[in-house]
């Protein structure tokens, strides 16, 4: 299952980029993500709690997330994160990755922020979780803009 969303935020890229880099910052935009704590002694792995509510039902999954590509362009008119699911447990584990692409729009200061969600397992069927994810990134893009817009005032 993919899902995908797109936001165009009137702000530089490199004033969007702290807030979609690492997943500690999440939290404060994405209301699935609920909790998301970096490893000791790792700069790139966060122990990831999600939590997502349908109706009187609630699921939490944890999960152990590393950022995988982490590149920005020369000129910062682009970038792309990765993180994906990366469990030490030895067993087989559906997969999570999360992708990130911004790109600066030719002539203004704004970034497009194409966000991407895959998930390969079985947590919820006939579509459930795909409405949960797809409404809470919905939901996140307004307050990612929010946050952005804000914090670069």
């Amino acid at each position: 299952m993919r899902v995908s969303s797109e936001i165009v935020i009137d702000a530089p890229l490199l004033s969007v980029l702290p807030f979609v880099d690492a997943l500690d910052a999440y939290p404060s935009w994405m209301t699935l993500v609920h909790q998301a704590k970096l490893v000791d002694n790792c700069l790139d792995q966060w122990n990831v709690e999600l939590r997502a509510r349908v109706g009187p039902l609630a699921r939490s999954k944890r999960l152990l997330m590393k950022k995988t590509v982490s590149e920005v362009s020369e000129q910062s008119h682009s970038a792309r994160i990765v993180f994906e699911r990366c469990e030490t447990d030895g067993r087989q584990h559906a997969q999570w990755t999360l992708t990130i692409d911004l790109k600066t729009l030719e002539s203004t200061s704004s970034t497009r922020v194409d966000v991407e969600l895959f998930y390969d397992g079985g947590l919820w069927t006939a579509g459930i979780l795909e409405r949960v994810l797809a409404d809470s990134i919905s939901s996140g893009r307004d307050r990612l803009r929010h946050i952005v817009t804000s914090s670069s005032r």
